[in-house]
């Protein structure tokens, strides 16, 4: 495992920065909130570290918590301080809300997941301003906005054991086109 240098915007619990330290990461965190004890305290849309600073930038559960409109300001900062990728996850409220995984010993694991559906309207709450799957928030918005700040969609998943968290996972297109 190579060593790589890691920015993880908003931290929380610390939960994720730990892990990656534990592998041998160097990480780096910044929040708005010097309650979350970032290494810097700094807003996602304008951070204080150099061009092409980290290996990877990083930004878990954060960009609904600023207005859609300004996620294009965040994605080209975190862009910008990535010598190459970006990784954000968001909430995803299509996402199932019942995963169910059956173990029987010497078969193999089943797992059933149910599905619900929503196109409710988006009613700020606990600070988020939008939410995939909310109307007037489909991942194709997402996508077009990825692509608009000069990044390329690599991968985008939703883990098997949290469904409800939506990851696109980006490469820059060239280290000089983000403005």
């Amino acid at each position: 495992l190579n060593k790589h240098s890691i920015l993880e915007v908003g931290p929380g619990n610390g939960t994720v920065s730990s892990y990656l330290k534990m592998s041998g990461m160097e990480v780096t965190t910044a929040d708005i909130d010097p309650e979350h004890k970032p290494t810097v305290v700094a807003s996602i849309l304008d951070m204080p570290f150099p061009d092409n600073q980290f290996d990877i930038a990083m930004a878990c559960e954060v960009l609904e918590h600023i207005p859609f409109e300004e996620m294009p300001i965040a994605l080209k900062e975190l862009a910008r301080v990535s010598k190459e990728y970006v990784l954000i996850s968001l909430p995803d409220v299509r996402r199932s809300l019942i995963h169910l995984v059956l173990k029987i010993p010497f078969f193999n694991e089943i797992a059933f997941r149910i599905r619900m559906m929503t196109r409710k309207i988006h009613v700020f709450h606990v600070g988020h301003y939008w939410e995939i799957g909310k109307r007037g928030y489909p991942p194709s918005r997402v996508r077009e906005v990825i692509e608009s700040c000069g990044l390329t969609l690599v991968d985008e998943f939703a883990a098997e054991d949290a469904p409800f968290f939506h990851f696109f996972l980006m490469q820059k297109v060239s280290k000089d086109k983000i403005d």
